[in-house]
């Protein structure tokens, strides 16, 4: 999936999918809740690193 796909999926812009790839930006749980629902993965997968 694009950031641009991901961006539209859960109504946000691809240059700060971007920027949170990067570690450029740090964002709410709320706001990874919606990646993971995007993605179609729990969310313990964004966070188990």
């Amino acid at each position: 999936m694009s950031q641009l796909d991901l961006g539209v999926t859960i109504d946000n812009y691809a240059e700060q999918i971007g920027r949170i790839e990067r570690g450029e930006l740090n964002v709410s749980i709320c706001t990874l809740r919606l990646i993971a629902k995007g993605l179609q993965i729990p969310l313990h997968e964004l966070l188990n690193f």
